[in-house]
């Protein structure tokens, strides 16, 4: 059995289950990259990935934290996920489906989005993929 076969029966199983977020890091990702991309263009129809280190990340902290401060005081009822609201700035065709994938790469460059995907991604049907 080739070693990423054993990775991809992980993500499979992943798949499988109610959990939405799997958190991959540590040595145990180097070299499965090609079985990362694999596993999900064939197991997902839409794939959004945002690179936290790239622009894109920066363009989507943005999104995010225009729409955790959404508040009645500016006028705008607080948002009840502002994960949701911003993956719908970001990128105006999410959908929040079991289809949906979103690849958060770099994670680790931002302790505040990682805990609030761990807290918000429960009221979500897509799934997310911390790297």
């Amino acid at each position: 059995m080739h070693p990423s076969d054993d990775f991809c029966a992980e993500l499979t199983e992943w798949k499988q289950t109610p959990h939405s977020v799997l958190e991959l890091s540590g040595t145990g990702l180097s070299g499965n990259h090609g079985a990362i991309r694999q596993f999900t263009e064939e197991n997902f129809g839409i794939i959004i990935i945002i690179n936290l280190c790239r622009l894109d990340g920066r363009q989507f902290m943005e999104c995010y934290h225009a729409a955790a401060g959404l508040s009645t005081v500016s006028g705008f009822p607080r948002s009840k996920n502002p994960l949701r609201d911003a993956l719908r700035m970001f990128c105006p065709n999410f959908e929040d489906t079991e289809d949906t994938l979103v690849i958060l790469e770099q994670i680790r460059q931002s302790a505040e989005l990682k805990f609030q995907i761990r807290q918000l991604a429960k009221q979500l049907r897509c799934r997310f993929l911390l790297i």
